[in-house]
């Protein structure tokens, strides 16, 4: 086997061309899930070389087994992640290996190990909805002047468009259409995906009548 053979098989030898390359340019990933999946290779090595004091030059991927991505797991449990955190780094390593076997075809058993490493159980959340005396109370806060107006009626929108507050603030003109049979917002969330939040403007009006006509 050469040494350039030997140098390709190295687990991170092919972390650039995923993270620069294919992420952005071929699977078209949006800038914060390429951050979470630098972050997972980061936090991994240094499991590798602080935790288990293993030397990256020499790691391979036929070193990534299914018990030691189980080991990696638990380390992370143990170290305070949520099941979900946990699960999202398993989810990163396994799309890196795939990646990698695309291109040698020697490292699908290496990937296919890694795709039957189950998933953390995550418990279901128990969702808590606001009382409608403390719903009142949060939207008769904001006073009756313009500013107040402007800041009731993105309160409104939170709650009964369930959107993330870093959604509400990409939102623009061209996002809302109140022309429409069925009024909507377009919002576009994490991935860049884009979805449709239909109704909005007719479940405010009825449940909340001093809802100004402009804010």
């Amino acid at each position: 086997m050469s040494k350039k053979k030997s140098k390709e098989k190295l687990f991170f030898s092919k972390t650039l061309d995923f993270l620069d390359h294919y992420l952005p340019e071929q699977a078209m990933k949006s800038t914060n899930t390429i951050e979470t999946y630098r972050d997972t290779l980061t936090i991994f090595r240094r499991y590798l070389s602080d935790t288990l004091r293993l030397s990256i030059r020499t790691f391979c991927f036929k070193d990534c087994t299914h018990d030691l991505l189980l080991e990696f797991l638990h380390h992370l449990h143990e170290s305070g992640n949520a099941a979900t955190t946990c699960n999202n780094r398993l989810a990163a390593i396994r799309a890196y290996l795939w990646y990698a076997a695309g291109s040698d075809i020697s490292l699908q058993s290496v990937a296919l190990t890694a795709s039957h490493v189950p998933f953390l159980k995550v418990p279901k959340r128990i969702r808590e909805i606001i009382k409608e005396e403390d719903l009142a109370a949060l939207l008769s806060a904001p006073a009756g002047t313009k500013t107040g107006k402007h800041d009731r009626m993105i309160l409104i929108l939170l709650y009964d468009s369930a959107v993330r507050v870093s959604e509400l603030l990409s939102l623009d003109v061209q996002s809302v259409n109140l022309e429409s049979a069925i009024p909507y917002i377009r919002i576009c969330g994490k991935g860049d995906k884009e979805r449709i939040v239909k109704k909005y403007a007719e479940q405010i009006r009825p449940e909340h009548p001093n809802l100004p006509k402009s804010c």
